[in-house]
């Protein structure tokens, strides 16, 4: 009887933790990682002390910009979600994307960019800040992104048409402004209910460089990129995009110019994972 107690306890400890959720917030870096079960891959591979909530296809919406998700549908049901539902205890919120890539352009000075950025850090501290009022025990992990592969030669009509709009920039010129950007986003992570975590270079580690620039696993791990102390740390290749097969396919041959493929969004996931959730998991 002695030694059956304590086995009782810890099984029972476990299954305390599996009953905490984290649901999937914001824009397309969370949708599409939500349609491919992402999260929840990942978390079955580490076996993780957390479960995936499934209504995130409610709580994600493509093309999501984070000065109007207040009072849209998907934010009314993360917030009905959160509030009636206290077993979810994590928020994965992608969100500040489509804020930049609708506004910046390569004729924008450093001050007008250093602007913009502000901006966008108002809104998301005020997204975040609206969640923790009603839930104060919640947990927000910022989720930023890797470096995109903006062509002339696209296929895509919108992706043809942003990257006009943007200035036709370089990889170096565009890589160089959303490492800007989230340097600014590390200012976010409170370290109490909030934190912040980027994936620049992610899919350079594990895939390699364009045009065989690089071999893969030869650029800064995926555990020294963002990581929990020193969010702001890039790695990959800043002066390279990442490959076109990295990115997302539509139909058979056509790639996607800032979303990643299903695998490259279960990287994402673990480097989520290992690099922030491992951290304040159960704290």
């Amino acid at each position: 009887m002695r030694r059956f107690v304590p086995i009782i306890f810890v099984f029972l400890s476990n299954w305390a933790f599996a009953d905490d959720l984290i649901i999937l917030a914001g824009d397309s870096w969370a949708k599409f990682p939500c349609s491919a079960k992402s999260m929840e891959k990942m978390i079955k591979e580490v076996k993780a002390e957390f479960l995936n909530d499934k209504r995130c296809k409610e709580t994600t919406e493509l093309g999501a910009v984070a000065s109007q998700w207040i009072g849209s549908k998907a934010d009314m049901n993360l917030r009905n979600y959160i509030l009636t539902d206290r077993s979810i205890k994590y928020i994965y919120l992608s969100l500040g994307g489509n804020d930049f890539l609708n506004r910046w352009s390569t004729e924008m000075t450093s001050a007008q960019e250093d602007a913009l950025f502000d901006m966008i850090y108002r809104d998301l501290q005020k997204t975040i800040s609206s969640y923790i009022k009603i839930r104060p025990d919640i947990k927000i992990i910022l989720s930023g992104y890797d470096y995109p592969n903006f062509k002339a030669d696209r296929i895509i009509p919108v992706f043809k048409k942003m990257y006009k709009q943007l200035g036709a920039p370089t990889a170096l010129r565009i890589n160089s402004v959303i490492v800007k950007m989230s340097q600014k986003m590390v200012q976010i992570a409170d370290y109490k209910n909030v934190y912040y975590i980027h994936h620049l270079g992610l899919t350079h580690y594990y895939d390699g460089g364009p045009h065989s620039a690089f071999p893969p696993e030869t650029t800064l791990h995926p555990d020294l990129i963002s990581t929990f102390n020193d969010p702001g740390v890039v790695g990959g290749d800043i002066g390279q995009p990442t490959r076109g097969d990295s990115m997302k396919r539509w139909y058979k041959f056509v790639r996607d110019s800032f979303h990643l493929s299903d695998r490259n969004y279960f990287h994402v996931m673990l480097h989520t994972y290992n690099n922030v959730l491992v951290n304040i998991v159960s704290k």
